[in-house]
């Protein structure tokens, strides 16, 4: 809990606070707790030496016993119809499961098929709040703000949490896995209103109602219909999925123009929201300094996520552009400026800019700026005692080596591998989560 438990947030919208106190709720939940917790200790132990690596094994295998005898447990009360599918201990175990899955290094559809789940009970309980309201209000023509006001701080932790899973796990799990998700052209509208009000006012800035997401929502919302576009624009072969379905999915010329264009728009507003709260949070900086740091590290995250997408759009309308243009590099090197400047290693607010990590990485050019990723990648790793950070370092290495050969070995020039086509690279992406 504490890997996932943000500095920006507000205190009492802390996974700390929100999930632990659910564990006596459920035996499953905890369960799940304990496979998260010796998954945890197993990959600090295999940081050691040898007899600390006998202790990683055991914590291994203690972790998937765990996991194992939790998903079992989850599955069969389900289908046994034993549980109340309305119970927030149910949406703070999937999640769980998820955030194990993607912390043991497994892959995008590991994950996903976690948030398929989580994403059905949302739906669920979003249907039953309207009904009360409007049984409630049966003369009001606005629930938006009725539904609002009535998100709870459980609810709000969740689906904030939910957001940023969701966003992840877009650009990495399988095909098959993807097209049962909501588009995110669809998903955003409607849970703005779980997302935007805020739970408690005397704090120095409203998204400290946001305990994961913090001001970095909108920037989320872009990436995740970048990487929508991605996959079903220019991936759309999959021997999984049946090729009716894939047509149905698939995202043609005329549609692509249509929905990639206006994000430029999108971006470009939030830069300069981004730009608004740097200056708000400057004059904080002079009251409270901690307060300020904690802050300033969330705003980095939307700064970083937004650079991501600068990069990636880029890509996508025009799949052949070289990485070493200044449209690339000056976001490429604003993504580790501020990753350097305000997101100290002790900072957990890494865990949520591993996919903007990734582009960045693609798109470097020097030895420098992979030398300074590589070891930040390797740090946040060992920080949140997650194989993520390695794991993506993992496929950059593959790219950085293969457009070295290319280059050098086999005197390729421009025509050999570029690593910035890493991003079009289903099988090394769908082998890593974000």
């Amino acid at each position: 809990m504490p890997s996932i438990s943000l500095p920006h947030a507000h205190p009492l919208l802390s996974p700390e606070h929100v999930w632990v106190q659910l564990a006596s709720q459920s035996e499953i939940l905890t369960d799940i707790y304990l496979c998260c917790g010796a998954s945890y200790l197993a990959y600090l132990h295999g940081l050691n030496d040898q007899d600390a690596a006998n202790w990683a094994e055991q914590y291994t295998q203690l972790a998937e016993t765990k996991y194992s005898q939790a998903v079992s447990s989850l599955s069969r009360a389900v289908a046994t119809k034993s549980i109340d599918l309305d119970s927030d201990w149910l949406f703070a175990a999937c999640l769980a499961l998820c955030l194990r899955d993607r912390s043991f290094g497994l892959n995008g559809s590991r994950c996903a098929q976690h948030l398929i789940f989580v994403y059905n009970l949302i739906k669920r309980r979003d249907l039953k709040k309207r009904e009360t309201i409007k049984e409630e209000n049966p003369f009001s023509k606005d629930e938006t703000v009725t539904l609002a006001t009535k998100v709870t701080p459980n609810e709000r932790s969740f689906m904030d949490s939910f957001v940023f899973n969701y966003s992840a796990a877009l650009l990495s799990c399988s095909t098959k896995d993807l097209v049962t998700l909501p588009s995110p052209f669809e998903f955003f509208e409607p849970v703005r209103q779980w997302l935007q009000y805020p739970i408690y006012r005397n704090v120095d800035v409203k998204w400290m109602n946001n305990p994961v997401l913090g001001s970095a929502l909108d920037s989320f919302e872009v990436i995740s219909k970048l990487s929508w576009l991605l996959r079903l624009h220019f991936n759309h072969e999959d021997d999984e999925v049946d090729t009716e379905k894939l047509l149905e999915f698939h995202i043609n010329d005329e549609q692509f123009w249509k929905l990639v264009l206006p994000l430029r728009d999108d971006i470009e507003t939030i830069e300069k929201k981004n730009e608004a709260t740097k200056e708000d949070l400057n004059r904080l900086k002079i009251k409270n300094i901690k307060s300020y740091k904690a802050l300033r590290s969330n705003l980095a995250v939307s700064i970083m996520t937004i650079n991501a997408c600068k990069i990636l759009i880029e890509k996508l309308i025009n799949p052949t552009i070289p990485s070493f243009l200044a449209i690339i590099q000056t976001s490429t090197n604003r993504i580790l400026e501020e990753l350097d400047e305000h997101i100290p290693l002790e900072n957990h607010s890494s865990c949520l800019i591993t996919l903007s990590l990734f582009i960045a990485g693609v798109s470097t050019t020097t030895n420098h700026q992979r030398a300074v990723l590589s070891r930040k990648l390797i740090e946040i790793s060992n920080v949140l005692a997650s194989n993520v950070g390695k794991n993506i370092l993992k496929v950059l290495n593959f790219g950085w080596e293969k457009e070295y050969v290319d280059k050098h070995t086999f005197n390729l020039g421009d025509k050999g591998y570029k690593c910035f086509d890493l991003i079009f690279d289903r099988p090394s992406i769908e082998s890593i989560t974000f």
